[in-house]
């Protein structure tokens, strides 16, 4: 609060507020929190551009206003400097590179922060950070707007919360006319600001879609598939009115693609589901939002699936559609007992992407809309509780237990503590291998997936205690790999279990001749099966353990959960994160971080830049150790220094 004040005295003194003013902005701090810089803002009582040229003559640097920041256009490659993370909590956006320079030009709400700019200038590779100053408010919509491609992120700006009051705009104009020498940044603006105008329908329905596109092209959004970021934009527009549901097809799409990765689908897979995605709700009526769920307990939301269904493909029908996602958008109201709409197909018959979204679609349906009887939305553990009702009958258990691990990261959480050993599950059929990986991890065994021979064999090169392999291998025989496995002085003591769909007596001669342990046939009792492992391997336990790897992404558990759970186990070892272009490595010594490298910068400075990586991969080896200790604290000490250092604290 003392600088609080001392920032309001100041203000009074300039003449930029009165006392008045000022105590009545204290009054709201009091009672809402927030900055004081962000209350007058918020409630009129200081002209946001007198205000930002004041803070730039005390810092010393320029000022960017939020109708600048509104209109800005910024190409991913510069956003892709700073993770949004970092962008988010130290509230900076970058706007501006010189490539010749090596300089990174970002607005921030406190470029004083001479810490958070050296922080900012390592995670960027910049030689140099050029540090102006932006509200706080503005800031952050701008990271929406371009980091989320949120169209309606400066829509507040407009309303009468953001508008100066007309005693302060006199106090405005004259501190504006008595002070010179201060001016706003200038940054390129985009060809046709309206394009992106979002607060209202009528706006919306006149975007010019050619420009539209254009845009899209400098926007870092959800896919670098051009189709892709179009619909994020596009359908992001469309639900601009419907209130709860405003962004609900992009936040679909966003968790379908993380499940579809994590069930190994190929690339196309992957692109096929998000696009049905972002299409799934189009055309449908905004006051009665379709789910699985909703079709089992009212008869109307049946109706309205059948009136509705093919809905979005016809929309579609002159751009072409990959048959594909039509499918998909075709069966989304198939219900997994067959209950479903249009009916006649039920369980696994049912597109794998049509149940993915179908799941994903009911539980943000229950987080974002207020729930008859409850008056609210529910939050996420309610709501994958009420999925976990109708697994079984509406929704496909499988999906639903899949997503109730990645949201909650228990299954990465598995992977991180099991002592297990290392297990290779080559399977083609990502369900199939799903619901395994889930069988064996719960189990505490560390699980790796292939679909193909060549993924196959660089994981078993890098250390395998058991193989569980298909014989039909996309590209290959499996009994052939096998063989080359086997031939290798990395493969040849590795003990291989052929769980296949082959079940004439050639193949399994053949395959208990490659010397397989086992040859089970599909379809299999998963507990039998489950027991049959657990015997091989602990029979196998006290030949030695060998180097464990446990591999994942960064969007499924961000770097510092996996330093959490790592730290509350007590664990050691290395922890290797690669984001798009930036890597590095942690240390733990018995659950307390030691040692972290980013480059050629050591310390809490490189544990800092790691922490703020979002997107990419890491690799857990408990097996490498390192004599060098760099660092002292325990983990939540270390995340509160940073958090302080990049409030200027």
């Amino acid at each position: 609060m003392e600088n609080s004040k001392r920032l309001g005295d100041r203000l009074v003194e300039a003449g930029l507020i009165t006392r008045e003013h000022l105590l009545e902005a204290l009054e709201i701090q009091k009672g809402h929190g927030g900055r004081l810089g962000d209350v007058l803002l918020e409630n009129g009582l200081v002209a946001e551009q007198a205000l930002l040229r004041f803070l730039a003559a005390e810092y010393k640097t320029r000022y960017v206003s939020v109708e600048k920041l509104s209109k800005v256009k910024i190409p991913s490659a510069i956003l892709d400097r700073v993770p949004v993370q970092m962008a988010e909590k130290a509230c900076v956006l970058p706007i501006l590179w010189n490539e010749q320079a090596g300089i990174l030009s970002v607005v921030m709400a406190e470029p004083q922060n001479i810490e958070l700019i050296e922080e900012i200038r390592l995670i960027a590779e910049a030689n140099e950070v050029a540090a102006y100053i932006g509200s706080r408010s503005a800031v952050l919509a701008g990271v929406r707007k371009h980091y989320y491609g949120d169209i309606s992120a400066f829509a507040d700006f407009s309303s009468q919360n953001y508008r100066t009051r007309q005693d302060v705009r006199n106090l405005a104009e004259y501190y504006e006319h008595a002070r010179t020498g201060i001016s706003e940044l200038s940054v390129p603006m985009e060809t046709n600001p309206r394009a992106r105008e979002t607060s209202s329908t009528t706006r919306a329905g006149r975007t010019n879609i050619g420009q539209t596109i254009e845009e899209v092209h400098g926007a870092s959004l959800t896919s670098d598939n051009d189709f892709i970021e179009t619909l994020n934009v596009l359908v992001g527009l469309l639900e601009l009115p419907r209130g709860s549901y405003k962004g609900h097809s992009a936040a679909v799409a966003k968790l379908t693609r993380t499940l579809s990765k994590r069930m190994g689908l190929s690339a196309r897979e992957v692109n096929h589901n998000i696009i049905a995605a972002y299409l799934h709700d189009l055309g449908k009526k905004a006051t009665r939002h379709i789910t699985l769920p909703k079709m089992a307990d009212e008869p109307k939301y049946v109706e309205a699936a059948k009136r509705y269904y093919r809905t979005p493909s016809r929309l579609f029908e002159a751009v072409h559609l990959p048959v594909e996602v039509n499918s998909i958008l075709a069966r989304l109201y198939e219900a997994w007992d067959g209950t479903g709409v249009p009916g006649g197909i039920r369980g696994n018959e049912i597109p794998l992407g049509s149940r993915i979204i179908a799941a994903i679609d009911a539980f943000e349906d229950l987080t974002r809309a207020p729930i008859q009887g409850v008056g609210k939305p529910l939050n996420q553990d309610l709501a994958l509780a009420t999925l976990t009702s109708y697994a079984g009958t509406m929704l496909d258990p499988q999906i639903v237990e899949l997503l109730r691990q990645v949201l909650t990261g228990d299954l990465m959480r598995q992977k991180l503590l099991a002592d297990g050993q290392h297990i290779v599950v080559i399977e083609p059929d990502a369900e199939n291998s799903s619901l395994l990986e889930l069988k064996l991890t719960q189990k505490g065994y560390i699980v790796s997936l292939a679909r193909d021979a060549q993924v196959a064999m660089q994981l078993i090169r890098g250390g395998a205690d058991l193989v569980i392999s298909e014989t039909s291998i996309p590209g290959d025989d499996g009994f052939a790999m096998i063989s080359s496995i086997k031939e290798q002085p990395w493969g040849k003591d590795v003990p291989v279990i052929f769980l296949t769909s082959d079940s004439d007596s050639d193949s399994v001669e053949r395959g208990l001749a490659l010397g397989a342990i086992d040859y089970v046939v599909k379809p299999y009792a998963v507990e039998v099966f489950l027991a049959k492992v657990r015997r091989h391997m602990d029979a196998s336990r006290s030949k030695g353990s060998k180097e464990r790897i446990i591999r994942g992404n960064l969007e499924e558990m961000p770097p510092v959960d996996i330093l959490r759970v790592l730290s509350e186990a007590g664990r050691s070892g290395q922890i290797q994160i690669k984001g798009r272009r930036k890597a590095g490595e942690i240390f733990l010594e018995n659950g307390r971080i030691s040692h972290a490298t980013f480059g050629r910068v050591t310390g809490e400075e490189a544990l800092g830049v790691l922490l703020g990586i979002r997107t990419g991969d890491f690799a857990y080896n408990s097996s490498v150790n390192t004599s060098e200790s760099t660092i002292s604290g325990d983990l939540e000490q270390l995340i509160e220094r940073r958090r302080q250092r990049q409030a200027g604290g």
